[in-house]
This record gives structure tokens, C-alpha cells and sequence, in this order.
């Protein structure tokens, strides 16, 4: 089968070092913040908020303002629809061009791209808005990764669609399947995290598995080349807590609370150290306590059980949230270092961004902003994290890690309040926000999931 022109692009951008790429924002000078980047819509310049005069992202929030664990996206904001009649979501998940979500209802809806299917309608026709993935009401969660997707049933079955290029629907071959498919017969999975080309998951008895393009050793199965056809086990073993699948890279928390990592390393997203690549997960620093971790293209971020946000990697976008006279846009991180003092509860990484949800509920984006995917009403780059609104019930915030080779750094983002009511903006040439165009939007902006 003939590589996809997006393969045939990985072989240079996954093993070359960052800064060889074409396109990216100006990495030997910061990019001027009063400058507004054409992103085919009008916005408002007075807008922006100035570098210099951006809200303390050193203040650490009111540990009092906390909102109750219960509040999750998947159990508060009362039953049945909301307000106007959309449906409540309980998992959201933003593919390359497309987007992917879980009601409370258990129902799956796509939107966005569908040259191979990523919308999981028997077909390659692009939605402008959520279409429902057949009529199942037991589906659990979903990730979508470039250009295919896999979810979880409540029953523990894994179903993949999409691009099956370089095996990463880990049915066994390279066809694309544009519904979903059973991924083997076991039953018992619990949470999957799509790559680039491959994915990984976790099974109920905390072991992790992985299958997919394996070339640089994203997979963690051992010797590496090629692909992994169907899941496996990681030749590291044990049991785990979370994984990401990252987009060269994929780095997962053991359940004893290390952190481990494997892949490419050429930007030391790895944060072991050095910019040497690995066969297998390799333990990241001697701390332990981590909880969640996020891998994007040339960068990681992890939080642990203080409820604080460590990154390693490039700080391409300025990603790293440092401000213009603290990292330079060039700098490699080889190690995790703390991002600040706040205390945070999810965090996001795109190629050029970082979002994150901190423990108040109040949600925060910086990096690059040329098509408004901070959500901030402007397309000024931010050096430091800003906040996003006045709302403090924010759960979940995505960030896709799109490559810039699609057109421009096309990211968009989407995140869940407690009440269930989904939002997304940022990059929508292809209608991946789900709001029946393809206008660009620079602040939250509801999307409407019709579920009968």
C-alpha cells in the first residue's frame, strides 16, 4: 500500500530536530504581540491583552474555590438536556481535521474531515456538524488521533475507524475502515490515547498495550521497525495509570506513580536527559506522584499529585508559558521543569499550545495563536498562561496536535464544563468545530450535539 502523503512527511518531521521545519512561527525573535495574524476572520485588535499587562500567572488560586471531585463532566449538571435541547457530553476528543464525542447518553458523534473515514460514517464525506456513529447508546469513550479513532464500549470492547495506514487501527492490516470496526475479541479495556499512527490502551488490569507504526519506537513493544499489527503488551510490563499517545513519541504513568517515556527524542521530549530516541519506555527522572500525562509533537506535560504542571521538550510556540523574558522560543527543556505555582487538574498539549484546567475549574491557554485556538478573542501569541474567560466550571480542555503541513497550524480546541455543555474553537476550515461552517472561532463557542 502506497505511504499517505502525511506518512511520507513524518519520516522527515519525526526524526528531524524542530527547528528544521518549515512554516513555524519565528523562533530567533519573539513573534509581536500587537501584531494580529490573518486567519480569514475579523477580530477585534483592542482585544489582545498585552504580554506585559496579562492576568499574574503566578498567583495560585483560592484552594477554597475548588470545585467538588463529583463535578466531573460525566456525572454532575443534572439529566436530561441542556438548556436549548444539546446534549450533554462526557467525552470530547479533537482529532487532525475532526472531532469526536461521548454523550451522557453513551451515544458517539463525529465531525469535521473524513478523507478516510475519521467520522465513522460508511463514508469519506465531510460534516460541518456532530453526526451520531451509528445508533449504539454503550459507548464510553473516544480518542481520535490524526487521521482514525478508536473508542471503548462500556462492555470493555475496543472499536477502531479511519486510516489504517501503517496498521493503526490494530486489526491486522492497512485498510481504512470508514465505521467502526472490533478491534480483536477481549473485553475488558478501559481507556485508549491515539497517536499519530498508533494508539495505545489500557486494560482493566492496568496493563498497557500498544499497536501501530512502530518505526521510532512510539509503540514501547521491543525491537522496534516497522509496525505492530495488533495490540500488545509493552515489552516494559507491570501495570500503569495513564498513557498518551503523542505523535512520535507516547509517554504513560506507572500505577506506583513513575513516569516513563519512549520514542522520538530529538527535542528531548522524552525528558530523559539527552536527544537520544528509545526503543522502550524509559524511566523519566526519580520522581514519582504522577498522575496524568500529555504527549504532543515536540513536547510533553505531566501533573502529579500536588497538583502540579512539569513540561519537557521544545518550547516551540512558547509553549512552555515562560514569557518572552524567561525561556526563549528555541530553548529545549531535556527534563521536566515546573511551569509555575498554580494547581492544576488537566492539562492539553498541542503543537504550538498548551491549554490546561486548574483545580478551581477556571480554564488557561498561551503559545501560538495565529487562528484564535487560545480562545482569548483575538489572535495575539501569548507568552504566558492567560485565562480564558470568567467561568470557573471547566472539567476537561482538548488540544489537537495537528501538523502544520495540512495548511498552516490548523489546531482547534475543545473543552467540557460541569453542566456537560461542549465547547470548541480555534482552526475550522474544516468544519472540525462542529458548528454547520467553516468560519474560525477566537472564543468558546457552544456546540450543539442533536442526540434523538
Amino acid at each position: 500500500m502506497k505511504a499517505p502523503s502525511s506518512v511520507l512527511f513524518l519520516v522527515c518531521v519525526l526524526g528531524c530536530g524542530a527547528g528544521e521545519l518549515t512554516g513555524d512561527p519565528p523562533r530567533d525573535g519573539p513573534i509581536d504581540a500587537g501584531t494580529e495574524v490573518d486567519a480569514g476572520m475579523e477580530t477585534d485588535a483592542g482585544m489582545a491583552t498585552d504580554a506585559g499587562t496579562e492576568p499574574d500567572a503566578g498567583t495560585e488560586p483560592d484552594a477554597g474555590t475548588e470545585p467538588d471531585a463529583g463535578t466531573d463532566a460525566g456525572t454532575d449538571g443534572g439529566p436530561g438536556p441542556l438548556p436549548g435541547g444539546c446534549a450533554r457530553t462526557a467525552s470530547v476528543s479533537t482529532g487532525g481535521r475532526f472531532t469526536c464525542a461521548v454523550t451522557r447518553g453513551g451515544t458517539l458523534w463525529c465531525w469535521g474531515w473524513n478523507e478516510h473515514g475519521e467520522l465513522g460514517q460508511g463514508d469519506d464525506v465531510q460534516r460541518l456538524q456532530p453526526v451520531q456513529v451509528g445508533t449504539a447508546t454503550d459507548w464510553a469513550q473516544v480518542s481520535a488521533g490524526l487521521s482514525h479513532a478508536c473508542a471503548i464500549k462500556t462492555n470493555g470492547s475496543l472499536w477502531c475507524w479511519g486510516e489504517g495506514g501503517q496498521l493503526a487501527l490494530g486489526t491486522g492490516n492497512n485498510t481504512d475502515q470508514p465505521a467502526p470496526v472490533r478491534v480483536g475479541t477481549d473485553g475488558d479495556w478501559q481507556r485508549v490515547s491515539v497517536g499519530a499512527f498508533h494508539s495505545c490502551a489500557l486494560k482493566t488490569n492496568d496493563t498497557l498495550w500498544c499497536w501501530g507504526y512502530a518505526i521510532y519506537g512510539q509503540t514501547g513493544v521491543v525491537p522496534r521497525g516497522g509496525t505492530v499489527p495488533t495490540p500488545t503488551e509493552v515489552s516494559l510490563g507491570g501495570t500503569w495509570s495513564d498513557v498518551a499517545g503523542g505523535m512520535s513519541h507516547g509517554c504513560a504513568a506507572r500505577a506506583n506513580g513513575t513516569l516513563w517515556c519512549t520514542g522520538v527524542n530529538g527535542t528531548g521530549q522524552l525528558g530523559v536527559g539527552d536527544r537520544d530516541s528509545r526503543d522502550e519506555l524509559t524511566r523519566v527522572g526519580t520522581q514519582t506522584g504522577w498522575t496524568r500525562v500529555e504527549s504532543a509533537l515536540f513536547h510533553s506535560c505531566a501533573i502529579n499529585d500536588d497538583d502540579e504542571l512539569w513540561c519537557w521538550g521544545a518550547n516551540n510556540g512558547w509553549v512552555f508559558g515562560q514569557g518572552l523574558d524567561g525561556l526563549p522560543a528555541d530553548h529545549q527543556a531535556l527534563t521536566p521543569f515546573r511551569l509555575n505555582e498554580q494547581a492544576w487538574r488537566q492539562v492539553s498539549a498541542g503543537e504550538l499550545q498548551t491549554c490546561g484546567v486548574q483545580t478551581d475549574g477556571t480554564l488557561w491557554c498561551w503559545g501560538w495563536n495565529g487562528d484564535g485556538q487560545l480562545g482569548l478573542g483575538d489572535q495575539v501569541t501569548r507568552y504566558v498562561p492567560v485565562r480564558v474567560g470568567t467561568d470557573s466550571d471547566w472539567t476537561t480542555v482538548e488540544v489537537t496536535q495537528q501538523l502544520h503541513t495540512f495548511g498552516g497550524f490548523r489546531n482547534h480546541v475543545c473543552g467540557l464544563r460541569t453542566s456537560g455543555e461542549l465547547s470548541c474553537w480555534g482552526a475550522n476550515h474544516e468544519g472540525q468545530l462542529g458548528l454547520g461552517h467553516t468560519q474560525n472561532r477566537n472564543v468558546p463557542t457552544q456546540v450543539c450535539i442533536d442526540e434523538p
